[in-house]
């Protein structure tokens, strides 16, 4: 909560001291509040119990931010400052957009530490109204202005099936806090039934969420409001939406809803998980443009971590999401922040801009490689460690969507050395000349590129980190 208001006073100032300048100006002041909510909830963590002064703070009960969700909320702050420091800022006067981009990061966060339906609805709403902004903030280009419609429309329908699905678990429990669903929820599964309005309302829920997350058959808004967004805005509703939603996801789910896993939808998430890893893939693999093919490799992604809710132990599941999470935003923020600096020298995002960059640019390559490694599931990096360690809780319960999960990676794997396909292997007489990165950009592929190879080594650690809190 502490974190939560501090980046709100920061995002105002930001709006406020950045009326007549340029945004650059604004940009130092979002870092140092983004720093300053990043060390209170280090702190926080490190104290190992949730401290008086957030227990008094929390709005009429309806939040609460214990250890998972500060864990969650460190991971979106830190994701945001690394977006700042990587992509160059906007040359229009005023900080709006980045105020934008703070506001909606606090809605990311209300969402990890929510106790009440009506708090997750403003979670998602505050997260939600800032990126149909961002989307069309290259107002001259069309594609960006079909982007915000896109994603405007499609998030208006989205809300009104998550409001409906939220009024039909009020009429079938009689409550909307997470304790009073859960007690629901465990009477009517130990008695293998749910009401229709409850079985419908879950339904409803289920495909609101689905909607924020990109999951199939909820995903076709996904890659043209990819292409057409701003890099900014693509790269923040690629990591942070995504990172956010599923903290929600899984804190309703698992927590209001976990007695009705069985009876009511753990086949609807175990099938959009299986048709999202392959679909996902598939249609990944036979892009050009760079950020249709992220776009596509989003919703694969987002099967694997549809794959955390099966299995039986909710710390484990929270604990491995985290840790898949981690691998997928830091792999993502490479790509994008390599896509971002080509378009800085006048490049396209299509995939033959990245022809030749392996022979002046051994460093970006490197980490690009590394990145695509992490994304398919190689050893010695994260995204091994993060898959491993979803697909074995999830052996145990349905071992066939381990399988079709396997499928999608070795599908994966064509998808994503398409990068490494046209960085390292092309031949070409005009190669990329040594590009121009600036020290944000060095630090956040550096950084990124960092913890995907150290949580790949040593997966141990991370291990016996996770008993500090779990």
């Amino acid at each position: 909560m502490i974190a939560l208001i501090i980046i709100f006073v920061g995002a105002l100032l930001c709006l406020y001291l950045g009326i007549k300048k340029q945004e650059s100006f604004s940009i130092p002041i979002a870092l140092f509040t983004l720093a300053a909510a990043m060390s209170v909830t280090v702190i926080q963590l490190l104290s190992k119990e949730v401290w008086p002064v957030e227990i008094k703070m929390r709005a009429g009960g309806m939040m609460l931010f214990d250890f998972s969700s500060q864990l969650f909320s460190l991971l979106l702050m830190l994701s945001l400052f690394l977006i700042l420091l990587s992509l160059k800022p906007v040359k229009t006067m005023g900080a709006d957009l980045l105020g934008l981009l703070m506001f909606s990061l606090c809605g990311g966060i209300l969402l990890s530490g929510f106790t009440h339906l009506v708090m997750m609805f403003l979670g998602i709403e505050i997260l939600s109204i800032p990126l149909y902004v961002l989307a069309g903030a290259n107002k001259k280009y069309a594609s960006s202005n079909e982007a915000a419609i896109k994603y405007f429309l499609m998030g208006a329908f989205s809300t009104a099936i998550l409001l409906m699905g939220c009024a039909f678990i009020y009429g079938g429990t009689g409550s909307l806090d997470l304790e009073g669903l859960n007690k629901a929820s465990y009477m009517m599964g130990h008695m293998n039934l749910a009401t229709p309005l409850v079985f419908s309302g879950v339904l409803l829920i289920l495909v609101g969420l689905l909607f924020k997350v990109a999951a199939i058959p909820f995903h076709f808004w996904s890659p043209d409001v990819y292409e057409g967004s701003p890099n900014r805005a693509t790269v923040f509703m690629a990591t942070i939406v995504k990172a956010a939603a599923f903290a929600g996801f899984i804190r309703l789910f698992a927590v209001g809803f976990g007695e009705l896993k069985e009876p009511v939808w753990m086949n609807a998430v175990i099938v959009s998980s299986a048709i999202s890893i392959i679909l996902g893939n598939a249609a990944a693999s036979m892009q050009t443009n760079a950020k249709r093919l992220l776009a596509y490799s989003g919703i694969a992604q987002t099967g694997y971590m549809l794959i955390a809710f099966v299995g039986v132990d909710f710390s484990d599941n929270v604990w491995n999401l985290l840790i898949y999470l981690t691998g997928y935003i830091s792999a993502t923020l490479v790509v994008f922040t390599i896509i971002d600096i080509l378009d800085s020298e006048g490049k396209t995002s299509d995939l033959k801009a990245f022809e030749g960059l392996g022979v002046n640019n051994k460093g970006l390559t490197f980490a690009l490689i590394v990145a695509m490694f992490s994304m398919i599931g190689i050893p010695l990096t994260i995204g091994f460690v993060g898959k491993y360690a979803i697909l074995t809780a999830a052996f145990y319960v349905k071992p066939w969507l381990v399988v079709a999960a396997l499928v999608g990676s070795a599908i994966g794997i064509g998808v994503y050395f398409n990068f490494f396909k046209y960085a390292v292997m092309s031949r070409t007489d005009n190669p990329l000349p040594k590009l121009n990165t600036t020290a944000g950009q060095k630090i956040t592929i550096a950084f990124c590129t960092l913890v995907i190879l150290l949580i790949g080594a040593m997966p141990m650690v991370i291990a016996n980190f996770k008993e500090l809190f779990f």
